[in-house]
């Protein structure tokens, strides 16, 4: 600019013609507007950078906030996620159609699924519920707002009947629409199981108090019948002698009945406990009884589970409750048939009811099935074959059963009678072990 005024001043000095003046001056004037220009440019640009820096400033801290609510999200997420792998009660989750889109663990020791086997499929397509059930889960799909509370059966993956209760809620979104439906099911077979067999106690109480009674009020008048029958015996000669002896032994009779009467209800058994290997225990026990089950065309099979088991019990007490369902296998197949014992290691599985609060941590259950393919235990009698003097046969005390229930009652367990794979009478017996044999089984399997 200054070298154009300079020749600016240069041309009218020498008196130049006023086209060249007036291309400077012009000239000058396009400088001028540039430089203008140039300095708002500049200033605009230095605004942009600042409006640049500020939001930078303000994505940073969006996206420390998106990641702080992430990281929130996924905390929340994996506390959901261990709250419902915590639960014993299997959880499904549906969406509309009634497509499972989600499951927690117990959904695999409830059916024997895992939660890859069901998900994407129709839970009323599933193998593990009946007929008529499946067409009433469809009635309860199709009015998404109906609630549901019941009790069921369901077949196991490995074919195992077992008692649930089936409870059938809507899932709604955050806006309140209905987008699903959450199942939870529950294994109740321990609970009925403990249930029947507390009502069982008490039974078996209130008859042992009656018959203790009874026991002393007869065994007085016996002594002195005996007392007397003896002085007869001795003062008699020929057949009434030998009516006195016969009067002496039926006595005599009368009171075995009533010492074992009362040897039954004397109290808890008080078992010797020992540490056991199961299976060892059983094998030796089916061969000992192989004999006598071929002599009776019995055929005897066992099917126990991986690994050994070890078990705190009383050898003699287990062997006289294998003993009474061997037998009571022989009485129901007289024309042979089939008997076979399974084990089955159920790990964390939570003890339902407990006498007393514990630390100890969940204990699995060990289950032993002894199962037959005689005529089976008809429905109506399955609550009283644990009754003492109870039976169905013309002979027998009918003692048998309740001496197994007393047996796996002093070993902490339960006994109950279940559907057969293969029909048949089916006893299911199960075991809680103690930490230390779970910690000694899990090591051995």
């Amino acid at each position: 600019m200054e070298a154009l005024e300079r020749e600016e001043k240069t041309g009218r000095a020498l008196g130049r013609s006023a086209a060249p003046v007036e291309g400077i001056r012009l000239l000058k004037a396009a400088f001028s507007a540039f430089n203008t220009a140039t300095a708002r440019l500049e200033r605009s640009y230095q605004d942009l950078e600042e409006r640049v820096r500020s939001l930078n400033r303000a994505l940073e801290e969006k996206n420390r906030e998106l990641e702080r609510n992430l990281e929130e999200t996924e905390k929340v997420r994996g506390y959901l996620h261990n709250i419902l792998e915590s639960l014993d009660s299997g959880v499904i989750v549906l969406d509309r159609s009634g497509t499972v889109t989600r499951g927690n663990g117990a959904v695999r020791i409830i059916t024997g699924y895992d939660t890859s086997e069901i998900m994407g499929r129709d839970l009323s397509e599933l193998g593990v519920f009946n007929d008529s059930f499946r067409k009433f889960l469809r009635r309860i799909m199709a009015n998404p707002a109906q609630r549901c509370n019941c009790e069921t059966e369901i077949t196991q993956k490995d074919g195992t009947p077992l008692q649930i209760s089936f409870s059938s809620s809507p899932m709604r979104s955050s806006q309140g629409a209905i987008s699903g439906r959450v199942i939870v099911l529950q294994d109740i077979e321990r609970l009925k199981a403990l249930e029947e067999q507390a009502q069982r106690t008490s039974r078996l109480n209130a008859m042992g108090e009656m018959a203790a009674r009874i026991a002393h009020e007869i065994r007085n008048p016996l002594g002195s019948i005996e007392l007397f029958a003896s002085i007869l015996r001795r003062e008699l000669e020929g057949e009434r002698k030998n009516m006195a002896e016969h009067l002496i032994n039926g006595v005599k009779t009368l009171n075995t009945v009533l010492t074992n009467l009362l040897y039954f209800f004397r109290g808890p058994l008080e078992p010797a406990w020992t540490d056991i290997d199961l299976h060892e225990f059983l094998s030796d026990f089916l061969d000992e009884m192989s004999e006598v089950m071929e002599k009776n065309g019995i055929e005897l099979k066992k099917d126990f589970s991986t690994g050994p088991i070890f078990l705190r019990g009383d050898p003699e007490l287990l062997k006289q409750l294998f003993l009474n369902l061997q037998l009571n296998a022989i009485q129901a197949m007289p024309h042979g048939g089939a008997m076979e014992v399974s084990t089955r290691l159920i790990r964390g599985k939570v003890e339902i009811l407990t006498p007393e609060p514990s630390d100890s941590p969940p204990a699995d259950i060990l289950e032993v099935r002894v199962s037959d393919t005689g005529p089976g235990i008809p429905e109506a009698l399955q609550s009283r074959i644990f009754d003492p003097f109870f039976t169905t046969r013309d002979r027998g005390a009918g003692l048998g059963l309740a001496i197994v229930h007393n047996i796996m009652e002093a070993h902490g367990g339960t006994v109950r009678v279940a559907p057969g794979k293969h029909g048949g009478a089916n006893f299911v017996m199960t075991f809680p072990l103690s930490g230390r044999d779970a910690e000694a089984d899990r090591g051995a399997v």
